[in-house]
């Protein structure tokens, strides 16, 4: 795996990428001890994107389900780890989805990985996923997620949770090369699927440069076949269309959104188009660019895609940008999850002009410290890496740097209420673990909680906090190199 090196002001202390792992430590030191802590080099405190401050991710979806936004993205992170050094992109070594979830918009879970290549063994690649949702006549909500195979073919995956476990129920490619009424497409990728009112489903899917490779379907009443009698159909005034399609349904009006292509102006925008009759190409009216390219908000140039929803009563943009694999010195085009408002009028689908920001979007709700909580549920941190567990399948928090510097995460706005007395850690290691407010710099403020962590297996651990005042807080956690830390809670 890559080793990142960065040179902090003053103390010249090295600190690694959050991926990468640490350097053991020729000297003696005092395992318990944390000299300081690594520095922030990806998202400040005050920011809400990117979404996850160490893992690279792309082409997002979203589903909206039991009060939470699930957005899941091609796992660029996969693509990071095996990049050799001559190589900028190499998206063949992608065949894992990446999930993620948030019911705040400031603290995001990272929930890990969809192994689509030991699921869907058939299919080589997973790219550009889309979602949808639908009660079916079990009384189960069922998930139905489209993947891309490479630029060659269609799959698609269910379950009854966003989380899995998933099936393949085809065993092969929804859309293929072969399929009756395909035509024209030059990449048979990028699905986008909806489900409108009347619980009925299309996919649009295609890319390419020039006419007809943007492509629409009607789905089967089971979301896992093509209405063959509707057919495919292509949409050749598309204006520009190139790639990253996804579909919205919002009072009647379908909403097809698709990058353009780099040739052309605008030169890799989010552009749309609305119809009433989705299946009647010469519906679709031409609603232009809504999104320009994120390295016009100085978040790096590179292919756009972006996904629409609304969840607490707001609609949202949740796109891709190329600015975190810079801020770490990553040679390859490694790409990250943002998010920010948008403006959608329900009455016309009328989209109005997006902007990229760092600061993201507002924070819309504040944790209870008094609930468990996984150490991977986080707004921002440094010198950690997340750690899917054998056998569980759980995802644990791990320090990645020296020894004597630690790594931290930090919970934003969270609220404590009075008379709470002890935090309780469920970890693993010998290491120390510290909880601060506010701050991690671990010279000059007092810790709110300090425990010295020796467990060869992981095991619950209790300590003492100190006076506090109660209200709002960012909770930090600062911890040494060597813990395996799964989840906390303070009563």
């Amino acid at each position: 795996m890559k080793k990142l090196l960065f040179l902090t002001s003053i103390l010249t202390v090295l600190t690694l990428f959050s991926c990468a792992s640490a350097d053991k430590n020729e000297s003696k030191v005092d395992p318990y001890m944390i000299e300081t802590v690594s520095n922030l080099v990806s998202k400040r405190t005050v920011d809400n994107n990117p979404l996850l401050p160490n893992f690279y991710c792309a082409d997002p979806t979203a589903v909206v389900y039991e009060g939470r936004l699930y957005v899941i993205g091609t796992n660029d992170h996969q693509m990071y780890q095996n990049l050799k050094a001559d190589e900028d992109v190499n998206y063949g070594y992608i065949n894992t989805l990446a999930v993620m979830s948030t019911d705040d918009m400031a603290n995001w879970t990272f929930h890990g990985e969809i192994k689509v290549n030991q699921i869907a063994r058939w299919a080589g690649n997973s790219w550009a996923p889309s979602i949808a949702s639908r009660k079916e006549d079990d009384g189960l909500t069922h998930f139905y997620l489209y993947f891309a195979n490479g630029g060659n073919g269609i799959g698609v995956l269910t379950a009854t949770s966003p989380l899995g476990p998933w099936k393949d129920p085809l065993g092969k490619a929804l859309i293929s090369r072969g399929v009756k009424g395909l035509g024209k497409c030059d990449w048979l990728f990028d699905p986008g699927v909806v489900i409108d009112e009347k619980g009925e489903g299309y996919i649009a899917f295609g890319g390419g440069p020039g006419h007809d490779n943007c492509k629409i379907a009607k789905l089967g009443k089971d979301m896992i076949s093509l209405d063959m009698e509707t057919g495919i159909v292509a949409l050749p005034e598309t204006p520009n269309h190139f790639e990253a399609n996804e579909l919205n349904y919002v009072n009647g009006t379908y909403i097809l959104s698709y990058c353009s292509a780099w040739d052309q102006q605008p030169a890799a925008e989010m552009c749309y188009m609305t119809s009433k009759t989705p299946l009647d190409a010469g519906s679709w009216v031409n609603g232009g660019s809504f999104f320009q390219n994120t390295g016009v908000f100085g978040m790096g140039y590179g292919n756009n895609h972006s996904h629409i929803e609304k969840f607490q009563g707001k609609y949202y943009q949740i796109y891709q940008a190329h600015d975190l694999h810079t801020v770490f010195n990553v040679k390859g085009d490694c790409r990250n999850i943002n998010i920010d408002v948008l403006e959608l009028d329900e009455a016309t689908g009328k989209i109005s002009k997006c902007k990229g920001t760092k600061k993201g979007v507002p924070q819309t709700a504040n944790p209870s410290v008094s609930v468990k909580t996984g150490f991977e549920t986080l707004a921002t941190g440094s010198g950690f890496r997340y750690k899917t567990l054998q056998g569980s399948g759980d995802i644990v928090v791990q320090a990645t740097t020296q020894e004597t510097i630690g790594g931290w995460t930090m919970l934003k706005q969270a609220d404590l209420k009075e008379s709470l007395e002890k935090i309780t850690v469920r970890a693993k290691g010998q290491g120390t673990l510290k909880v601060y407010l506010d701050t991690n710099k671990v010279s000059d403020a007092t810790p709110l909680a300090s425990m010295k962590i020796d467990e060869e297996n992981f095991a619950e651990i209790s300590s003492k906090l100190t006076d506090y005042e109660a209200g709002l807080h960012d909770v930090y956690f600062v911890f040494s190199n060597g813990l395996e830390l799964d989840w906390w809670v303070m009563e």
